[in-house]
């Protein structure tokens, strides 16, 4: 049973929570990302950004690909590296 205090604070932010949990996990299933590691808004932002970045390359603007390969950490690595 949660505290009076973060009973209150959950309700506060509910909405706004939904929002950015749903954007997320629209993007996690459509570039296939199976987890975001990092913690904080602008590092999570860049692994999501490679990742888009990654499944474009991928797909090859080819609409007739039905599922995009799935872009690991290990992809995002290499591709960081290879770019350097």
């Amino acid at each position: 049973e949660l505290p009076a205090r973060l009973k209150r604070y959950n309700l506060l932010i509910a909405r706004r929570r939904a929002q950015v949990e749903t954007t997320f996990a629209t993007l996690k299933r459509r570039m296939r990302l199976t987890c975001i590691r990092h913690v904080g808004l602008i590092k999570a932002t860049g692994q999501v950004l490679l990742a888009s970045i990654l499944q474009h390359e991928a797909v090859g603007h080819d609409r007739r690909v039905s599922r995009p390969p799935r872009a690991t950490t290990t992809d995002l690595r290499r591709h960081c590296r290879d770019q350097g």
